[in-house]
């Protein structure tokens, strides 16, 4: 468990978990066969798990996240530059703030977006690409097997 870092935080394990909070600056975690969590961090997060789930609240920032097989689930209340989540097999969760916009790639076996109505582009039930309100930093997500949901708030 690591928390209240400011500044470069490197984690890096073999088989356990990565928990991290209240930190901010550039945070990465790596783990091969564990989860990583993140509560209340700020900045740019650059996260891969190659067998366990990432689960983020309250987050800040911009994020890069991989999983090579299990879901993602994250909380934003501030996007910075963007946010890219990829798992191979699992579901992606992400929940934003609604008073911007931002430019979306989504893609899934099935995708879920709560204010399509305030989006211009293309969508089916696997895809959404368009522009969500006036525009904003770039929200990429992918799962080649699950459910992406997207949730303004």
């Amino acid at each position: 468990s690591i928390s209240d870092i400011k500044g470069r935080l490197e984690a890096y394990t073999a088989g356990g978990n990565i928990d991290i909070t209240n930190s901010r600056g550039t945070i990465y975690a790596q783990t091969q066969g564990g989860h990583i969590s993140l509560d209340r961090a700020q900045g740019e997060m650059r996260l891969k798990s190659n067998g366990g789930r990432i689960v983020s609240e309250r987050t800040s920032g911009t994020m890069l996240a991989q999983v090579g097989g299990g879901d993602i689930w994250a909380d934003f209340v501030q996007v910075g530059k963007g946010i890219n989540l990829e798992t191979s097999a699992g579901n992606i969760h992400l929940e934003v703030p609604d008073h911007r916009g931002y430019e979306l790639s989504l893609s899934g076996s099935e995708v879920e977006f709560s204010d399509a109505e305030d989006l211009r582009g293309e969508q089916s039930k696997g895809r959404i690409e368009g522009t969500y309100k006036d525009s904003g930093p770039p929200i990429d997500l992918n799962t080649n097997v699950g459910t992406i949901t997207l949730t303004s708030k």
